[in-house]
């Protein structure tokens, strides 16, 4: 679980401030999921290994509560739409960004009980539900 404090501390304005923020809580939202939707504990090291852990169901679950607090935050009483977030996330985040990586995960994999699923549909919010 990175908390990243030291990005708050090391700001060097109000935006990227409110950012780090966003960040640190939205990680937040995603680690107090796991409390009650734990992931698979994955021991070995590797890229395989990685992305089986990134798609277990309790991971993507974990994400999208991540997402839909940026979401919430930046789309205030706005329905979902993915379109809209992917492109504020693609204009904000760095490639080092977890938000960055999560969207990326959700267009190479897509929703993976509907492998016909198109990002229109706009029911990524709807993984694992």
């Amino acid at each position: 679980m990175d908390l990243c404090f030291n990005s708050l501390v090391n700001s060097v304005n109000k935006r990227e401030f409110k950012k780090r923020l966003q960040q640190l809580i939205s990680v937040v939202y995603h680690e107090c999921d796991h409390l009650k939707f734990p992931a698979r504990v994955i021991s070995e090291k590797g890229l395989e290994s990685r992305i089986w852990y990134m798609i277990d169901s309790a991971e993507v679950r974990a994400y999208r509560k991540q997402i839909g607090y940026l979401y919430f935050q930046v789309f205030p009483c706005k329905r979902f739409n993915y379109k809209n977030l992917k492109r504020y996330i693609l204009q904000r985040y760095n490639l080092q960004d977890q938000e960055f990586q999560i969207i990326q995960l959700l267009d190479f994999f897509k929703d993976p009980r509907n492998p016909s699923f198109t990002q229109k549909e706009s029911r990524i919010c709807l993984w694992y539900c």
